[in-house]
């Protein structure tokens, strides 16, 4: 299993927070009254219309309320990357322009509201955080460190020596939030996966343990249960790495059925219990990553191993059919990727054939996605494109308005930007996956030469009339023994939800008389 340094930082994750109504707005200038008065009777468009004629207003203070007024008329409207354009305007003024604090909270409302977080964090990094009211803080400052540790893990990826400085803010903004605030888990996660960067092992298992107390809660929130799988993946990666595979196996183990996070536990925990001699409960995980709930998953390297435990076992057959399939699967997605990666397309339109492509090209995204920067730029987009329609049908007073045309090339030109860092992030990631995509297909030929070999030899000797020593084949000891509340039942073909993860392969004979066949705990099938 790859032991490269692995984030899982949940970037572009949304804070599960209650939503307010947002800060209280006052009396408007005189100016400004009608359009305040729209946006009093819910008359949003109207009032974001209204304000625009103000937006050029020789008074500073008028113009700047006008942005106000037309932010919370769109904010309203659901046009939250709209919003933020005017917000930006409020911003650029600096802290003593009116407003200015008005602006620094509708920036944390609109970071509830979306889900890509690229853009407004960006924005949000330009703020002095000692500016934003204390109730905020810690949101903001976990908010931000997801984005830092999203650009060092890219920074990284493109060999930039400036990715320390982006760690070590992540390290600085956690540290700032107490473990007994609502967010301390989200930091204390963030900062333990920087300290198992930093090779700081004690202190991030120690951290990452106390992400498991911190989450402990039944009634824990849909983020808080992530970042505990989060925490719980990464405890098992740090005991495979010091070969500790019964601790690796028990942490996999503890990530829960249909999450996030499962089926990557099932695939790496299929190493560990390989590493144990539970041959049946490794290849048991990877017939349930081969079910159809997982067609079109990343997963190269499962059949490699599961290659090598049949090979191992004597499974000759068995094992050339794997490799079959593996070739079957991931050969057109390297010629793919060698076609990309030649072809020096910019990194927009690499983007737009990621997008658009069926077939490989949809792995070769999901591979991609997996990059939180290109995760989070990827949802900014989708989030920018449905402003953009929301925008083309919105009332009449807006949608044939200044405003509208303003704010339609302001958010095109933003998911054009997007698009191009997303792209050229994703091209890094797809170099270095072509990279250790060779290496895994040399490794499948290196097996089926193996295999060949082991059947080749006997053969020979039989041709030339001699004796030659074949693999001696023992029976493995099986039992159909499980727990009180399972049930045994062979599988016929037919996968079925609740029964995905629970599988042995039954291994009834073989040459590993070395590893043990003993059933792991679970319903057998």
């Amino acid at each position: 299993m790859s032991t490269r340094s692995r984030f899982g930082l949940g970037v572009g994750a949304v804070l599960a927070v209650v939503l307010s109504a947002g800060p209280s707005w006052g009396d408007a200038l005189p100016e400004l009254q009608p359009a305040a008065e729209l946006l009093a009777r819910d008359d949003y468009a109207g009032a974001a219309v209204a304000a625009a004629d103000q937006l050029q207003s020789p008074n500073p203070e008028v113009a700047l309320e006008a942005r106000m007024i037309a932010a919370k008329g769109l904010y309203r409207m659901g046009l939250f990357h709209a919003a933020l354009l005017q917000y930006q305007v409020v911003l650029a003024a600096g802290p003593r322009a009116r407003h200015f604090a008005k602006a620094l909270e509708w920036l944390v409302f609109i970071s509830r509201k979306t889900r890509g977080q690229s853009l407004l964090a960006a924005e949000l990094a330009r703020q002095p955080l000692a500016d934003f009211p204390e109730r905020y803080r810690s949101e903001l400052y976990v908010l931000l460190a997801r984005h830092h540790a999203a650009l060092a893990q890219s920074l990284e990826l493109a060999g930039r020596p400036d990715a320390r400085a982006e760690l070590d803010e992540v390290r600085k903004l956690t540290r700032q939030v107490p473990a007994s605030d609502p967010f301390g888990a989200r930091a204390k996660l963030l900062e333990a996966t920087v300290d198992l960067h930093d090779d700081r092992l004690a202190d991030a298992v120690a951290g990452f343990k106390q992400v498991l107390r911190l989450t402990s809660g039944a009634d824990a929130d849909a983020e808080v249960r992530a970042v505990r799988e989060l925490a719980l993946m990464q405890l098992a990666r740090t005991a495979y790495a010091q070969k500790q595979d019964r601790y690796a196996a028990a942490y996999y183990a503890k990530v829960p059925r249909g999450s996030a996070q499962w089926a990557d536990a099932l695939f790496e925990s299929s190493w560990a219990h390989y590493r144990l001699g539970d041959d049946e409960r490794a290849l048991g995980n990877l017939v349930t990553l081969a079910s159809p709930y997982f067609a079109g998953k990343y997963q190269p390297e499962s059949f490699i191993i599961r290659a090598i435990v049949l090979y191992e076992n004597c499974g000759f057959p068995e094992a050339k059919a794997v490799l079959d399939a593996f070739e079957g699967e991931y050969r057109p997605v390297r010629e793919v990727l060698k076609e990309l990666l030649a072809a020096g397309v910019d990194p927009e339109a690499l983007y737009d054939r990621l997008e658009s492509g069926a077939g490989p090209m949809r792995r070769i995204l999901r591979l991609a996605l997996s990059q939180p920067e290109v995760a989070s730029a990827s949802t900014s987009i989708s989030e920018l494109e449905a402003e953009l329609d929301r925008l083309s049908r919105s009332p009449d007073a807006l949608r044939y308005s200044a405003l509208a045309q303003e704010l339609e090339a302001a958010l095109k030109a933003r998911r054009t930007e997007l698009k191009a860092r997303a792209g050229a992030v994703a091209r890094a990631r797809l170099e270095l996956e072509a990279v250790e995509l060779d290496h895994l297909l040399a490794d499948a030929l290196r097996i089926r030469f193996e295999v060949l070999e082991r059947e080749k030899t006997p053969l020979e000797a039989q041709l030339a009339g001699k004796t030659a020593a074949a693999d001696q084949l023992v029976q493995y000891e099986f039992s159909r023994e499980v727990d009180e509340d399972e049930a045994y039942w062979p599988l016929g073909g037919e996968y079925w939800r609740d029964e995905l993860g629970t599988y042995l392969y039954t291994l009834p004979k073989g040459c590993a008389a070395h590893r043990t066949s003993a059933a792991a705990p679970g319903s057998s099938k």
